[in-house]
């Protein structure tokens, strides 16, 4: 191997790291390509990732890994690869670097860090190149990479002249290149909803005074608008059957804004008093909403769904410590709210659950 393509990092270790909810560091070390399984879900994580990926909703941002180079020496070039991440890769990245002994273990409140790379824009589902003039002249040991504010990053390259040809900037200072492959998705096809018979004989089953989840799709509850549907088809939030894994639920991107939002509009089956609530996160452990809220509106097949119609059925209520459990929310609270028509369920910032049940009692 000649300088122009030694990688400092090959070989390293891993020291120090603040969070690996969703896959370990030491992946970025990986001499391998990334792999991605999709549909493969860890339990108590999600979907497999062959990277460094934290959790979601860093109240400490950033998240940051502190590695032994497995080469010391200059650095000139960085690549900080987020392949198959995208919507879920970190922000921004930076890097800093320390001249110290073979095996040290230092800390990041360590002095002697010297910055190597500003926290820099991320491309998803890239690499993404960073000429490193400062590196040029040191003698590195170990390197600190921030992962601004959470997310996934696949691999770090750290090289003391250019990179390799394929993916060197050249005479720019960065370059990001896009990865071929696409990412596999489910996409909003992923899900099939029960048809007009199907449910026809499920409203046959029910008795008076029954409990009824009207959200549900068993009995014709549809889901006629959401703002993302990037990693889980919302339509599963009203599937009838208890989920068996992350992805058997509705999940967003990670959203990169302090008032940012995301929702989904359920046409409810019959406009009914609600008498419980249910958010079901049973598999989302990492990446939970930090708030929710409820909205209810009335319409005839949906027409003049603005923001003028919408009534407050549940104010806003962090559910960040409900991770793996269900917010359930009954009383007469609900029921002197409605009947609604359709339901808006709002999460803040972002994130995933598994279903939404509306239970109502069939007159």
């Amino acid at each position: 191997m000649t300088d122009k393509v030694l990688d400092r990092v090959m070989g390293g270790r891993v020291v120090a790291c603040s969070d690996e909810g969703f896959a370990p560091a030491e992946n970025l070390l990986a001499p391998r390509a990334p792999e991605f399984r999709f549909g493969v879900f860890l339990p108590g994580k999600g979907q497999e990732f062959d990277s460094w990926e934290t959790r979601r909703h860093n109240p400490e941002a950033p998240d940051w890994v502190i590695l032994e180079l497995g080469t010391p020496g200059a650095i000139s070039t960085v690549d900080i690869d987020t392949h198959w991440h995208d919507g879920n890769h970190g922000e921004r990245g930076a890097l800093l670097a320390l001249e110290g002994a073979p095996g040290e273990d230092p800390t990041r409140g360590d002095a002697r860090w010297v910055p190597l790379l500003a926290a820099s824009d991320l491309e998803g589902h890239a690499h993404n190149v960073f000429r490193t003039p400062a590196g040029a002249a040191g003698r590195w040991t170990h390197v600190m990479l921030e992962n601004h504010p959470d997310g996934g990053i696949a691999r770090l390259r750290c090289y003391p002249g250019r990179a390799p040809e394929a993916v060197d900037p050249g005479e720019n200072p960065v370059r990001r290149l896009r990865h071929e492959a696409p990412i596999p998705r489910g996409g909003d096809r992923a899900h099939a909803a029960p048809g007009a018979e199907a449910i026809a004989a499920r409203w046959a089953q029910v008795a008076p005074g029954a409990l009824v989840d009207i959200a549900c799709e068993a009995f014709g509850g549809r889901v006629v608008g959401t703002s993302n549907n990037r990693y889980g088809h919302s339509q599963q939030l009203l599937a009838e059957a208890a989920p068996v894994s992350m992805g058997d639920g509705w999940e967003t991107s990670r959203s990169r804004g302090p008032d940012h939002a995301d929702h989904v509009v359920v046409a409810l089956a019959r406009p009914w008093v609600i008498e419980e609530l249910e958010v079901d996160f049973r598999y989302f452990v990492l990446n939970n909403p930090v708030d929710l809220r409820v909205l209810g509106a009335v319409s005839e097949g949906g027409a003049g769904l603005d923001e003028a119609t919408w009534v407050e059925v549940l104010a806003r209520t962090p559910v960040k410590a409900l991770a793996g459990a269900s917010l359930r929310v009954e009383g007469p609270g609900l029921r002197s709210r409605g009947p609604f028509t359709h339901l808006r369920l709002e999460t803040y910032p972002d994130g995933g659950a598994n279903r939404l049940r509306v239970l109502a009692r069939a007159p």
